[in-house]
Parts: structure tokens; sequence; C-alpha cells
């Protein structure tokens, strides 16, 4: 049997922009969102915005699970039929066990096939950076060390700071106690989040939506250059800060573009439907 290039797979939670390169060929395995009783396939069954409006109802019960072991089992099966190596990389261990059910997927094929199952320590349009690298170097004719290699050098390089008004999500994460919610809620608090090392850290407290944009636009500005970025919401649609944030963006880096992006349902569980966050890929050297 011929073998093609590596193929890549990664999980829904990755932000591929197809239409600007439909040519890459990454394989995506959905998450499961639970709404009530049913069940859902991420992107396939549902749609981003009909998950916010769920869960942003009054007494929704809304919840989301990893791909499961099965449905990692599958989507290897199908692309081993045409390549012996895949890099299978995947939102951040320490946010959702996604890795863990591929790595005991990838046991099947164990001898047969060699397949990397890779933290990306990161989620969004930071991970369907990483996908979207990964398929652009493989089909360039790298082999499998290369792409992992690419890969892990392009991680550190990585960023995503947001805010958010809605400290409920917050506390129920455990990213913040319950003592600390309650008051930050009564101070107006909006904490600014850094994803660092993989896990979610709320580093600073501000009470204005104008101070909370100042600081996503201090922590762009120290970057020399920007290789990407995107702006993350709720909406796909502009609102006053993001019109705010976006314009001293641009005036900083006048080549780079910013698209406003919906993040991701593993986010949004994290950090509810009113953060605001960007999204940088700092060059490697």
């Amino acid at each position: 049997m011929g073998r093609e290039a590596v193929a890549v797979v990664t999980d829904s939670m990755a932000y591929l922009e197809a239409a600007s390169e439909p040519e890459l060929d990454v394989t995506v395995v959905p998450f499961n969102i639970h709404i009530g009783e049913r069940t859902f396939l991420d992107g396939i069954d549902i749609s981003r915005d009909e998950f916010f409006r769920q869960m942003e109802r009054p007494g929704s019960e809304t919840s989301i699970t990893p791909p499961t072991v099965e449905q990692f089992e599958k989507a290897y099966a199908q692309v081993y039929g045409r390549t012996d190596q895949i890099l299978s990389i995947h939102v951040s261990r320490k946010i959702s066990p996604t890795l863990a059910n591929a790595q005991r997927a990838s046991d099947v094929l164990l001898g047969r096939c060699q397949i990397v199952a890779l933290d990306s320590l990161t989620t969004s349009v930071a991970l369907g950076i990483l996908a979207s690298s990964a398929a652009r170097r493989a089909r360039q004719g790298a082999n499998l060390d290369e792409v992992v290699r690419l890969i892990r050098g392009m991680i550190p390089h990585l960023y995503i700071v947001s805010y958010t008004s809605d400290l409920n999500y917050l506390e129920r994460s455990q990213h913040l106690t319950k003592s600390q919610a309650v008051l930050g809620s009564i101070l107006g608090a909006k904490p600014i989040l850094f994803l660092e090392d993989g896990r979610i850290m709320a580093l600073e407290k501000v009470r204005t939506h104008e101070r909370a944009v100042d600081k996503l636009f201090e922590f762009m500005a120290e970057f020399s250059d920007v290789a990407q970025a995107a702006i993350i919401q709720r909406h796909t649609t502009s609102t006053a800060e993001t019109r705010m944030l976006l314009a001293r963006l641009q005036s900083l880096f006048p080549a780079v573009r910013f698209p406003i992006v919906q993040y991701d349902p593993l986010l949004a569980t994290h950090m509810g439907p009113s953060a605001i966050g960007v999204v940088v890929h700092e060059p490697e050297e």
C-alpha cells in the first residue's frame, strides 16, 4: 500500500480558518455537547451560535465532554488507510482530558502506525494555528519527526490573554474561590486571564471594560513582531470593546490581520459567554 504524507488530527476546539487554505488536510474529531439529555457533535450537529444561545438560557443544563476513545479510534482507522504517520495535536490536558483519550486510542494501531499524541498547551485559534502549520509542513514533504519538531518549537510562542465579567464560571471551573467570586462581583471586578503552560491563570483584576481593554492592548504592545493574531469573543461581529481594541492594535501592527473569532465551548465553560481576548503567535527566531 502506498503511503502519503503525515496526517494531522486535532479536536474541534481548534479554530481552523478553512476558507484561507482549503487544501490543508486536517482531521477534526468533535467534542460532545450535552444540552439537557441530548448530545450533539460540536460543529456537526450544533453550531457555535446555537451552543452559546443554549448556554445563555436561564436554567439551561449545558456541558461538554471530550471526544471518546472510540471516536479517536475511528478517526485514526480512517486516516491509517492512507498513511502510517499521524500527528494528533490537542487542547491542553490541564483543561481537558482529550489528550488522554487520544493516547489510549493510539494503542490500537501500535506497531502498525506511528502516532504522536501531542499536548498543545493551548486551545482555540492557537490550537488551530498549530494544526494548520503541521498540515502545511506535512504537505511540503516533512516526515513525522520534522513536523513534531516544528510544532514543539511553536508552542512556547503562542499566547491567549482575555478578560471576563462573569465570575460564576470562573468559580465553577475552580479558577476562583467562592469568596473571591462573591467579592469580585460586588466590586465589579473583571479578571485578566492568561493561558500559561496550558493552565488558565487569573493574573489581576480591573474594574471597567475600558481598563480591561487597556490591559489587552498593553499585553500586545510588548511584542516587537507578530506572525498571526486574532480577537476572540462571543460574537463574530465587533462590539464597542472590540472596535476600541482593534483601532489601537491596527495602529500598532498595521500589517497584521486581526480576525474576530468565536472562542470555543471549552473556554466558554471556564470563562463564560462574555469573555473577550487576544491570541498571539509570536514568530520563532
